[in-house]
């Protein structure tokens, strides 16, 4: 999943969590049972956000398991949003009289993202030791800690979530059309072309992926595939759909 090998990530999802839920009654009685839980919850969670950046149809049962446990999150990372949205300033006052705003579909999306990100991502560890021999580095380092891994990692995450944010919306308008002209949907988005271009590079980056095939080779072998049933080329004039469904 780190390697945004979403499809394989799902693939491994799948089969795992067919074996447990096959094997489930076999391990009531053992001392593992609440530990095989709770792994298969945080990998529940995990699909949860894979289905949402790569929508599979592997497994039906699967998928709906996910949807039971987390339907809130999944309507929430599955809305469209502004990549330029920012976070509020927390040191912000908020005054009684203020209203209360609506949050907004960025900051629901990017909640639920990192939400089911630090519930079930591994415990990742730093790969530096604090410096335990040297009395005043120890001393700055204890004075200012560095960013814990967990939520480094959950920044590059959500990085990624913020490039690809604008795609849905994209995609919805390209599945509309098998032909259109770059400033008419330049102006659907309300983008000039040369961001049209730019988002549209995104979408492409975002509808490819390196994944195994039929299982051979190494885990991290594989090919580049198409994620998505929708393809588009550019011409000098307009953008033209090919091979959707």
């Amino acid at each position: 999943m780190a390697l945004r090998r979403y499809n394989d990530a799902i693939r491994t999802f799948v089969s795992i969590l067919n074996f447990i839920g096959r094997m489930r009654q076999y391990h009531t009685r053992s001392y593992q049972y609440d530990q095989i839980n709770k792994t298969a919850e945080r990998m529940y969670a995990l699909f949860a956000i894979c289905n949402c950046l790569s929508p599979s149809k592997l497994d039906e049962q699967i998928l709906n398991n996910a949807k039971e446990r987390y339907s809130d999150q999944i309507s929430k990372m599955s809305q469209p949003f502004t990549s330029n949205y920012s976070a509020p300033n927390p040191t912000t006052p908020i005054t009684p009289s203020s209203p209360k705003e609506k949050p907004s579909p960025a900051s629901e999306a990017l909640a639920a993202y990192s939400e089911l990100f630090l519930f079930a991502c591994p415990k990742f560890i730093t790969a530096n030791a604090p410096p335990y021999g040297d009395a005043d580095s120890l001393t700055a380092y204890i004075a200012d800690p560095p960013e814990e891994p967990a939520t480094r990692h959950l920044s590059l995450f959500l990085d990624d979530i913020r490039a690809r944010a604008e795609v849905p919306t994209l995609r919805s308008y390209l599945k509309l059309y098998t032909s259109l002209d770059a400033s008419k949907l330049a102006g659907f988005l309300e983008k000039d072309e040369e961001e049209l271009v730019q988002l549209l590079m995104v979408m492409k980056t975002a509808s490819r992926s390196i994944s195994r095939m039929n299982n051979e080779g190494a885990l991290l072998d594989g090919q580049v595939i198409t994620t998505s049933d929708l393809d588009f080329v550019i011409n000098e004039i307009s953008f033209e759909n090919i091979n959707w469904t």
